[in-house]
């Protein structure tokens, strides 16, 4: 997002050359450090920072982003099929890289243009949560370090994070309290404890996502 504010300020030339050299420093530091983080996979950095490095990329143009860039739509788009993109800020991100865009070509939108065409809204959305219930129960090892919590959960196939806390609550002397976000609940409170808390799948291994 910072190499894409970058570019933007660059692209107006409104500002002395002085500063525009320090710009183009510093885009192309971020360009080097998100080519550099290029898994096998093709995800830059991980699944969820891959939309607005793409964007960037695309944005900044020329031929050494191509070959990274598609390799990593590749990848966004595998992840699609496999449902990783719920979150509406997410796709928000996502959207923009599927028709080759950017949050940049925004300033080129006529506004009356778009707004004198109709919009298609789907009205009906499946209930993803029957159809996670539908699904074979697994169990999930839910485990506090430093609060001698340890527990296994047993919660339908692909329920959330946020599921298995809900279900430890309501069955053992566990608690939790989220802060609503943009981004979807952030975990504020466990166990009557207030703090930041670090999510991991194992012991070394960061969730992305609230999903087991």
């Amino acid at each position: 997002m910072a190499g894409l504010a970058l570019l933007c300020l660059k692209n107006s030339n409104k500002y002395p050359r002085e500063e525009v050299v320090y710009m183009k420093k510093a885009i192309r530091s971020i360009k080097d450090k998100i080519l550099t983080s290029q898994g096998t996979d093709g995800q830059l950095g991980n699944i969820y920072s891959t939309p607005l490095a793409v964007q960037f990329l695309l944005a900044l143009g020329g031929q050494s982003g191509k070959e990274p860039c598609s390799k990593a739509i590749r990848a966004l788009l595998e992840a699609v099929v496999q449902g990783k993109f719920s979150n509406p800020m997410m796709m928000s991100q996502l959207l923009p890289v599927l028709h080759q865009k950017t949050y940049l070509n925004l300033a080129n939108i006529k506004c009356d243009t778009v707004a004198n065409k109709p919009l298609s809204i789907p009205t009906t959305f499946p209930d993803l949560h029957e159809v996670a219930i539908a699904e074979k129960p697994i169990h999930v090892r839910l485990v506090v370090e430093d609060h001698n919590f340890e527990e296994v959960i047993e919660v339908p196939s692909q329920s959330s994070l946020l599921d298995v806390l809900n279900t430890a609550q309501a069955n053992s002397h566990f608690s939790f309290e989220t802060k609503s976000s943009l981004y979807g609940p952030y975990l504020t409170a466990v166990n009557n404890v207030v703090g930041h808390w670090q999510l991991l799948k194992d012991s070394d291994i960061s969730l992305l996502e609230g999903h087991c």
